[in-house]
């Protein structure tokens, strides 16, 4: 049974290069658990959270999914995020910083978009190169790969970049 991630689907952006049907989005040895519930959260973990940094590409499907949702949340709370510092140390070597993502509320420990972050954060812990930090996820998708390709193909913009394309939806 072939299953598509939610963020994967027929628009006229990607229409003419969909991912493979045959991709099975299974974990390996025979398991029957779906990629989407591998996708789900990890127990409010948030171990992959401490590595979620600035400028990563994403879709524009995802950046007017983004917007949506912030559209929908209590401006107080996306102000309150917006603000904080971003610059924060990484993990496990303090005397390293990074730019954390914006999106990312660092006073709380959590992503402020959860439920419409990008592609490459639902897959964190899930794919052989970006690996469960806590090592919770023993087995990796074998077509992340594949996945990632198609995706590739996308027209990807970090956030500020479709900003400046097109300003914030709704703002």
């Amino acid at each position: 049974m072939s299953v598509e991630p939610e963020e994967i689907r027929e628009t006229s952006e990607n229409a003419s290069t969909a991912p493979p049907r045959d991709i099975q989005l299974l974990p390996p040895h025979g398991s029957k658990r779906p990629w989407k519930e591998r996708l789900s959260s990890c127990d409010g973990c948030d171990k992959c959270g401490d590595r979620c940094i600035s400028g990563y590409p994403i879709s524009r499907w995802e950046y007017e999914r983004i917007c949506g949702y912030l559209n929908e949340q209590d401006p107080a709370e996306r102000e309150r995020v917006a603000r904080q510092e971003k610059n924060v140390p990484w993990p496990g070597a303090p005397e390293f910083t990074y730019e954390a993502c914006r999106f990312r509320d660092v006073e709380r420990g959590r992503c402020s978009i959860y439920p419409v972050r990008p592609l490459v954060c639902r897959i964190f812990g899930h794919v052989e190169w970006l690996p469960c930090p806590e090592g919770i996820i023993e087995d990796v998708a074998p077509e992340g790969v594949t996945l990632m390709e198609w995706y590739a193909r996308r027209d990807l913009r970090t956030f500020e970049e479709w900003q400046k394309f097109d300003g914030w939806l709704g703002r």
